[in-house]
């Protein structure tokens, strides 16, 4: 998993005690694509007119999901 995380800030003083802070935050911010692992359930056995037979899974193999893209998030702090 390649994931990129950054953020940009700026504090700011108001008065001698009190501070404030803005931020912008980035979440995978090349928005790469970070897949799960392959459906793994290959299939299962049935019986069918007295005989056990196995019958594949058709999604075996595939990449079904992806973990979520970019995100952003503004945020304010005010410490006093």
């Amino acid at each position: 998993m390649i994931n990129f995380d950054t953020a940009v800030l700026k504090n700011m003083k108001l008065r001698e005690t009190t501070m404030a802070q803005f931020r912008l935050e980035f979440f995978n911010l090349f928005n790469r694509a970070n897949f799960y692992q392959p459906y793994s359930h290959a299939g299962s056995f049935t019986t069918y007119n007295g005989t056990i037979a196995f019958v594949p899974d058709p999604a075996f193999g595939q990449i079904l999901q992806a973990r979520p893209g970019r995100e952003v998030q503004l945020a304010f702090k005010l410490t006093f």
